[in-house]
This record gives C-alpha cells, structure tokens and sequence, in this order.
C-alpha cells in the first residue's frame, strides 16, 4: 500500500456490517502484524437515507521516540 510517509507491504482487512440504524458500514484497512497500527484505513457509511460518508487515513510520516 501507498500513503505518503511511503510505500509498505501489508495485508488488506475487509469489515462490513449493519448498524441497529439500519446504516451500512464498510472498513478497509492495510496493516502489519508487527505494527503498532495501521497504514491507511477506510471507512465508508451507507444510511438508509442520505448521502453516503468516506472517511480516509493514512500514515503521513514515523519516526522512533526517544529513550
């Protein structure tokens, strides 16, 4: 996957569930076991009535903290 703190190798995650609302939901994440989070995430809503909603984000950057 390719975000702007770079391009990593990672396995792609897929969720897709209703809320009581009757609301769709989609998550799609791109992440690695080893890391503490993950690099690009999305996440769309579907409601029964309305527009739809996409929320995207990703690494920007990272860096090791200080001992």
């Amino acid at each position: 996957v390719t975000v702007p703190a770079g391009t990593f190798k990672a396995f792609k995650f897929e969720m897709d569930s209703m809320l009581s609302s009757g609301t769709l939901v989609k998550l799609t994440y791109w992440a690695q076991p080893e890391w503490p989070g993950a690099f690009r995430t999305l996440r769309e809503l579907r409601p029964r009535t309305g527009p739809a909603t996409r929320e995207v984000i990703e690494l920007v950057s990272f860096g090791r903290g200080t001992a």
